[in-house]
């Protein structure tokens, strides 16, 4: 009996065998399978994510390389960077007396000049202002283009009247101190203002309206003594062939009034749109009538 059990023993166990070699054949080929598929999967799927990576950086960079080229190609034909006139230094800004001249705080004009040689007009007027206290070269200057003219006053300081300041403190800068001790309690409780103003003679054949446009800074006008000629040049047009210039009918003297205002209480200098005294009334204080 145990001989007949141990037979059958003998043929199942190839069986079993079989069979588990047919269950990890079955493994191995699915492992195959899988590894295969995977292997396939990752071969195929290998080239299709790294083609469109490869795309999507060939695309980045052509369309980087193609925007960027584009957009500067755009920004420097189609929008090139325009030049601002506002830093474009103007006459002004260096210092030069422009024509037409500047805002003013007031004007007058004089129309009809005599017919006279534009040299002997201007002595004339050098002489007046001499005798109202601008001596020296070092007080007035000139200017000139083409058929303009210019003189032009240095800056010094006047009371509220108009009238200048007394003494060398008229052509500084300095706040002139108290002289009295009601005078030095109003400085205390209120502050005191100064006056500066410079004159402009234009003669010209222009019309122009003095009461437009932009002021002149405060450091612009006394650029004006640096920058003009101690002396008139006559640029008309005939000092090419050395003719000088004669006024007539056609021209007029502009006299324009700049006046600036210091308060103590503040370190700027301000222009001033208007004064109490008009133009003419400071000319006839100075005694100057054309």
């Amino acid at each position: 009996m145990k001989v007949i059990l141990w037979y059958l023993s003998l043929l199942a166990f190839p069986i079993f065998s079989i069979g588990c070699g047919g269950c990890d054949s079955g493994n191995a080929n699915t492992a195959n399978v899988s590894t295969n598929t995977s292997v396939k999967t990752n071969g195929a799927s290998s080239p299709l994510p790294t083609q469109p990576a490869n795309i999507g950086a060939n695309t980045a960079t052509t369309t980087n390389s193609n925007a960027a080229q584009t957009t500067n190609s755009n920004t420097v034909t189609t929008n090139p960077t325009p030049v601002n006139p506002q830093n474009t230094p103007s006459k002004q800004e260096e210092g030069q007396f422009s024509f037409p001249p500047p805002r003013a705080t007031d004007f007058t004009i004089k129309r009809e000049l005599a017919v006279i040689p534009l040299k002997n007009f201007f002595a004339e007027l050098e002489a007046k202002l001499k005798n109202a206290g601008y001596r020296g070269e070092n007080n007035y200057t000139h200017f000139s283009h083409g058929s303009e003219f210019a003189l032009v006053t240095r800056l010094e300081q006047i009371n509220e009247d108009g009238t200048p300041l007394s003494g060398s403190i008229r052509w500084t800068e300095f706040v002139p101190p108290a002289n009295s001790f009601a005078s030095y309690t109003n400085y205390l409780l209120k502050g005191k203002r100064a006056y500066f103003r410079s004159i402009a003679f234009v003669v010209s054949q222009e019309e122009f309206n003095p009461l437009r446009g932009l002021p002149p800074a405060f450091e612009t006008v006394k650029g004006w003594m640096i920058t003009g000629n101690p002396f008139l040049v006559d640029t008309g047009p005939g000092s090419v062939t050395g003719q000088e210039t004669v006024l007539n009918e056609k021209y007029k003297c502009y006299v324009l009034i700049y006046i600036f205002e210091k308060h103590t209480s503040e370190d700027a200098v301000a222009f001033r749109d208007s004064f109490p005294i008009s133009a003419e009334q400071q000319l006839k204080q100075m005694n100057i009538v054309f």
